[in-house]
């Protein structure tokens, strides 16, 4: 598969940016700021958007800054499971698009995050991690969930770098509408 990123090959997966969760999140905020730019680059990119929730009764819905980010892309699917696959709402959903690269953010890194990069790389998928997009409550986790994913083959990112290079060139009217949203 290519390294690239082309953003016809590319989903945007945000796992569980639940209101409950987040609070207790490192880098909360931080996370919450990149996740809305990479959704709304994404949107403007026409890149299509999944988004989850985990066991939403007790960790609450998706946390209304990128709920309002999402505005009618907000179809959330629940879900028990850490691994977004062992969901076939999800499954079904991202087989709708018949797009091989995922483009992830979310929380908690060591978690949902690892345990559906690592399923998805095994489902031949190019899993390429937002990592100033995605965080654990305990930043040693965060750390470790990244070191582990790399080494499985997932591809580093960053959401800037992501937008970048979906792109790919200065002076149209995409670019244009991201780089105010990035400014």
């Amino acid at each position: 598969m290519p390294a690239n990123l082309k953003r016809g090959e590319c989903v945007l997966l945000c796992i569980d940016f639940q209101e409950r969760l987040l609070k207790k999140i490192h880098m909360n905020e931080e996370i919450v700021k990149n996740a809305v730019l990479m959704i709304n680059s994404a949107k403007t990119l026409n890149v299509p958007i999944i988004v989850t929730e985990q066991y939403p009764e007790g960790l609450g819905r998706t946390d209304k800054r990128v709920v309002d980010a999402l505005g009618e892309w907000y179809k959330p699917i629940e879900k028990e499971c850490f691994n977004c696959f062992k969901s076939n709402e999800f499954v079904n959903e991202l087989g709708k698009h018949g797009r091989r690269s995922l483009l992830m953010m979310g929380v908690e890194a060591h978690i949902c995050v690892t345990q559906t990069a690592v399923e998805a790389l095994k489902r031949n998928y190019r899993v390429y991690l937002l990592e100033d997009a995605t965080s654990s409550r305990n930043p040693e986790n965060r750390r470790i969930a990244f070191e582990r994913m790399v080494k499985e083959g997932v591809v580093p990112s960053s959401v800037e770098m992501a937008i970048y290079e979906m792109l790919e060139r200065s002076g149209t009217e995409e670019f244009k509408k991201v780089l105010n949203l990035v400014k």
